[in-house]
């Protein structure tokens, strides 16, 4: 029953990006896909110290991923794959830092600026470079399979 009021409250989401992908081409769509994780990985590590926020966005994206799940034939399933084994790591890996960055906001202050610049020092190295992977396998799946 969660499965099936999460597809109806999303059904407009789905409906609004499936336009934007069926309408670019693989560099526009490559950039959209990419800027879009990269926001999310960069907010989620910004507003570590919100608390609720990361919290927010892991349950968000738990509820988007199962309703895709739900929703998919084995097939596509199957086509999440390729990207998903580098975007969700890179997308889990910035909320880690989130929560990393909330726990020193609340009990360790004096170790607030270490653990952002460990964010986003790990934001640059690690998890950018894995959304832009994950972006380039995307977009050309999508691209070449439309």
């Amino acid at each position: 029953m969660f499965s099936s009021l999460t597809l109806t409250y999303l059904a407009p989401l789905f409906d609004n990006l499936k336009s934007v992908v069926s309408s670019q081409g693989f560099f526009p769509l490559f950039l959209f896909i990419f800027f879009n994780n990269a926001r999310v990985a960069f907010l989620s590590i910004l507003l570590g110290p919100s608390i609720i926020a990361p919290y927010l966005f892991i349950f968000t994206n738990g509820i988007i991923i199962g309703a895709v799940v739900r929703a998919a034939t084995p097939g596509t399933l199957f086509l999440l794959l390729p990207h998903g084994i580098f975007e969700l790591p890179a997308i889990l890996l910035s909320f880690a830092y989130a929560i990393k960055i909330g726990r020193a906001c609340l009990f360790h202050r004096n170790k607030l600026t270490d653990a952002y610049a460990e964010g986003f020092i790990v934001l640059v190295k690690l998890i950018l470079p894995l959304l832009l992977f994950a972006a380039l396998i995307e977009s050309f799946l999508i691209t070449v399979l439309r």
